[in-house]
């Protein structure tokens, strides 16, 4: 099944990256990073578990780790046709823990083409290496993730590596002041040596159309389906859709009303899946009504905010109703910018490398960035998000398959998650060629579950190395 997937996309790159005939401009820009990276919880582990009989203790493991990561940026530009490359592949060696010593590869690939003025082609292909649980790339600095937490707040402590690859074509057309639709294939893969990890591979074709009727009334309808293959849970099949009524009310003010929905199923047999690590094993709907408003208050203050219901509807267990919303408050100034942001809502955590099912999620955060003086800048965030699980399916399935089973605690039953972020980095560069990045960042996860909490203090120090100006050709 892999090599059908990949020879498919290989197709695609080599039909939409033919040299232009017309013409071309090509740039490469070459880089190296060489850096230290101290984390005092290697393993993120709790600290605070008592010992049981028979099993070792739990105790935070502290290292450094050397890491040197070269990498480059080209892009190639024609008139209708572009290729834009960006990779960076590391080394990263532990001083402690040294089995753990491992090559860590981040691919940024899109390519593109234009048949006409408002008719585009692009193909893009993103791809991750790493022994990192919360998703290490070969260089990085501290940034506010676009989420507020790490992108799997849910993550296996293991450092054994894993990989992700997305890859998706998407073609776009404007037909109109306003009026466009596209369509859209994606293909995710994800492969996770560690025996907790959760090995899937997705598919989701998926279309919209966004048709303004006139110059104060507008809609968006978007729809998608996925299917999952998943080594270690049930298979899924979903739908997505959603549907976005706009009304204009002047040149810096939309407010709009939303419906969207999901709806997944689970197949196979639950008796065989006793040992994964979701948590909801029915099949279920969301339905997620809101109102919001778009205003842009000044040309470097804008707002998106909306507020509404969410409706969580399964098969066997309870429903449940509650409260849905965003928020996104971001300003400009001449040397930086701050944001606010928010979520309130049903989050779906099937593709993910833990794979804990659906949540009840809330989440908030600041990030900001200020140009201290012309070559520093600092950046900063700090954030907050809340998983509720509800019951665990699994240990309600054991039982029925084991009636002699003793009782559930129910702080086994129920999971709830607390996230906590916060981080700084601190850029200077140098000279046009020689950069120094200072970061320093830490997470925290309290669970009622007292074996998944963890805290770690992280601190990195990178010096890159790269030439004054890009390489430039052309023909």
């Amino acid at each position: 099944m892999r090599p059908k997937i990949s020879f498919a996309w290989v197709f695609f790159i080599f039909f939409l990256t033919a040299t232009p005939a017309l013409g071309y401009q090509l740039t490469f820009h070459p880089r190296i990073s060489v850096g230290v990276e101290y984390t005092d919880n290697v393993f993120l582990e709790p600290d605070n578990v008592e010992e049981i009989p028979g099993r070792p203790a739990y105790e935070p493991e502290s290292d450094f780790l050397f890491i040197t990561a070269p990498g480059f940026t080209t892009e190639i530009l024609g008139q209708q046709k572009g290729l834009s490359l960006s990779y960076d592949f590391g080394y990263s060696k532990y001083n402690e823990f040294s089995s753990r010593d491992s090559w860590r590869h981040n691919l940024d690939f899109s390519t593109w083409t234009e048949f006409a003025r408002n008719m585009r082609l692009e193909f893009r292909d993103t791809f991750l290496y790493t022994e990192d649980p919360l998703g290490g790339r070969a260089f990085e600095v501290t940034v506010p993730p676009d989420s507020g937490t790490p992108a799997d707040p849910t993550t296996v402590r293991s450092r054994e590596p894993y990989w992700v690859n997305t890859a998706s074509l998407r073609f776009d057309h404007d037909f109109g002041q306003r009026k466009s639709y596209f369509f859209e294939f994606s293909n995710t893969i994800r492969e996770d040596d560690d025996i907790r990890g959760n090995s899937s591979t997705e598919y989701t074709p998926r279309a919209g159309l966004t048709y303004w009727f006139g110059p104060d009334w507008g809609t968006e309808i978007e729809g998608a389906y996925s299917w999952g293959d998943f080594d270690n849970a049930p298979d899924i099949d979903a739908w997505y859709g959603s549907l976005r009524v706009i009304r204009r009310m002047s040149r810096q003010l939309e407010v709009y009303g939303q419906y969207r929905n999901r709806f997944v199923n689970q197949e196979g047999d639950l008796r065989d899946y006793l040992l994964t690590t979701r948590r909801t094993l029915e099949d279920y709907k969301v339905h997620d009504l809101q109102l919001g408003t778009i205003y842009s208050i000044s040309n470097d203050l804008t707002l998106e905010a909306s507020g509404g219901v969410v409706y969580y509807d399964p098969d066997i267990t309870d429903d449940q109703t509650g409260f849905s919303g965003t928020l996104d408050l971001s300003k400009t100034f001449r040397r930086g910018s701050v944001r606010i942001y928010g979520f309130s809502g049903y989050n779906e955590n099937l593709f993910t490398r833990s794979d804990l099912g659906p949540s009840l999620a809330h989440e908030a955060g600041l990030s900001g960035n200020y140009q201290l003086v012309r070559d520093v800048t600092l950046n900063a965030f700090i954030s907050y998000r809340r998983d509720d699980y509800g019951d665990d399916q699994r240990v309600l399935l054991a039982g029925e398959i084991d009636p002699d089973l003793p009782p559930i605690p129910e702080e086994d039953l129920n999971r709830t998650d607390d996230s906590y972020g916060a981080g700084a980095g601190l850029a200077y560069a140098l000279r046009s060629w020689v950069s120094f990045n200072l970061n320093y960042s830490y997470f925290k996860r309290e669970s009622n579950q007292e074996r998944q909490n963890y805290d770690e203090n992280r601190a990195t120090f990178y010096i890159t190395f790269t030439t004054p100006r890009p390489y430039q050709t052309s023909r």
